[in-house]
């Protein structure tokens, strides 16, 4: 049995991002644990997103809809706390995302916005591009942390 640690990944949502996604970070030695409506036979698959929440300390969800998005993070909401970094990167309408913060952050977790460009190449290879929006806290954490390893290298150009 796992125990959750800094490193432990969570990724609800197995559709051909997120799995991508998955498995790029299993390449890179990550622990990754992953969740899906519709159950796959994948590496450490768990019964629950409340199962994941308790073995992971960073969560991202790939989902396809504003109910979903809500869904799950009204389920997840129940085993959140300030451990917690919840990465949404669903196409959603920003009122559905502002709902999906707040149930978040009432538990203490910190919650980031996360679209992304790319494709499924793009996402096995860890190379999409994330449009990021969240609290300096939530927005620090996400970039210095362990989940750089699925985003292209940060690319500035002087102005």
């Amino acid at each position: 049995m796992f125990h959750p640690t800094h490193k432990n990944i969570g990724v609800i949502g197995l559709g051909i991002i997120g799995r991508g996604i998955a498995a790029n970070l299993r390449r890179k030695g990550f622990p990754v644990f992953v969740w899906n409506r519709s159950p796959r036979p994948v590496p450490n698959f768990v019964g629950s997103v409340g199962e994941l929440a308790g073995l992971c300390n960073y969560i991202q969800i790939f989902v396809s809809d504003d109910e979903a998005l809500l869904n799950t993070v009204e389920q997840l909401s129940k085993k959140l706390s300030p451990r917690h970094l919840v990465l949404a990167h669903s196409t959603v309408t920003p009122d559905s995302m502002r709902a999906a913060a707040e149930i978040v952050e009432r538990r203490g977790a910190r919650f980031v916005e996360a679209s992304f460009t790319g494709s499924k190449p793009a996402a096995e290879k860890g190379e999409l591009v994330y449009y990021v929006g969240g609290t300096d806290r939530a927005l620090r954490e996400a970039s210095t942390s362990d989940l750089s390893a699925m985003r292209a290298p940060s690319r500035s150009q002087p102005t």
